[in-house]
């Protein structure tokens, strides 16, 4: 649907969720479901919180995170400031030629993050990845409704 429509409906339970572009579907989800049904992989969802500026993942946070692989960036280091970090074991790769899916288990959460090196990560070794603000979307953990951008 993404390549071949002008206009998408994404619908659950018989209701409409949001109508829209394919571009506007998958930069400005209204919710989770959306979120992660459009685009491939899907968008990783973790717990959170939100402290002014800083969004940091936690296990009881009220926010729930989400970050498309493809800005879940392993090995690349970006401004500290405004960074969102996450540490995790290697449970599987996916070469993909000119970047690799990498599938991490965190503290929190299981999460696919993308690298770019030549350099695979090996199944079992520790390693972190980042986003850079801007790339994470902030959802009610309640209601499931997209909360903004961080």
């Amino acid at each position: 649907a993404m390549t071949m429509a002008d206009r998408i409906v994404v619908m659950k339970d018989g209701h409409i969720l949001q109508v829209g572009t394919p571009t506007e579907l998958y930069e400005t989800p209204v919710d989770i479901f959306t979120a992660r049904f459009i685009g491939s992989p899907s968008m990783n969802l973790l717990r959170g919180t939100r402290a002014g500026d800083s969004v940091a993942p936690s296990a009881t946070g009220g926010l729930l995170i989400g970050v498309r692989p493809h800005d879940l960036l392993v090995g690349e280091s970006g401004s500290a400031q405004g960074t969102f970090i996450l540490e995790g074991t290697v449970t599987a790769v996916e070469p993909l030629g000119p970047e690799t899916l990498v599938h991490l288990d965190t503290d929190t959460s299981s999460v696919i993050a993308t690298a770019r090196s030549k350099t695979i990560p090996a199944v079992g070794s520790r390693l972190q990845c980042q986003a850079e603000r801007g790339s994470l979307y902030l959802f009610d953990a309640k209601t499931e409704k997209l909360l903004g951008r961080a």
